[in-house]
Order: structure tokens, then sequence, then C-alpha cells
């Protein structure tokens, strides 16, 4: 496979035709077209089609408008976050940590909350990819 349609298929990621599943199934065909041998761990990146891999957190700032935090955690750490966290309070501005476990129950993908806080100027968006 020539570094030409690998960047390709990341530009098709980035640009939200096809999602990171797709591009890695993408990425093992072509491998397999072009004889080069399985590298196993692209393997374990596959999924089943429903299931959220990552949880995204975007804080914008109200006043311009602009992206001050843009990150992307793993769901296992969320996960075990959600289960360690349970054990301790938390003061919350219109979210609450049950959103994210039952979304992740029911295999949701997309927007969860979209919460704006006129206090801090802040407004958070959390979603499952």
């Amino acid at each position: 496979m020539s570094p030409e349609e690998k960047l390709h298929i990341l530009k098709m990621i980035q640009d939200g035709k096809i999602t990171p599943d797709q591009g890695i199934d993408l990425l093992n065909n072509l491998e397999k077209e072009n004889g080069l041998p399985d590298q196993g761990r692209m393997q374990n990146l596959t999924r089943k089609p429903g299931k959220p891999r990552w949880l995204r957190v975007v804080v914008y700032d109200l006043i311009g408008q602009r992206e001050k935090i843009n990150i992307r955690l793993p769901i296992q750490v969320i996960e075990s976050g959600l289960k360690l966290g349970a054990r301790f309070s938390t003061i919350s501005r219109g979210y609450s940590p049950d959103l994210i476990r039952q979304a992740l129950k029911a295999g949701q993908i997309g927007r969860i909350t979209d919460v704006s806080d006129n206090e801090i100027g802040e407004r958070i968006v959390i979603s499952l990819e």
C-alpha cells in the first residue's frame, strides 16, 4: 500500500466521511490485497458496529466561540473513572455521570450532552464516538 493511499484514508476519517473503524478496515483490506503481512495490532482495533470506543469532551469559550479544549479518551478509561468517581460526590452544572453510564449501556454513539454555563462563559459538549 502506498503512503498516498494511507493518507487518503486518514483524510477521509479526518473529514468525517468514514468512521475510524471503517478506515481501519480499509487499511487492513489494502494490506491484504497488496500481499503485505497482517500487522495483528490493527485487528485488535476492530470492534462491533454501534459500540462506542471514545468519549470526546469539547469546551468552547462562549464569548469568542473558540474551542478551548478538545480531548478524546478511551471508553475503558472512562468506565474505570466512572466506577471510581461514584465514590466521591460531585458538583455538576447540568451534567450527571449517569448520562454517560446510560449511553454506554445503550451503545449510543453521538452527542450525550451540550451544556452552557454563562457564569464561567463556557459551553461543554460531551459525545461518544
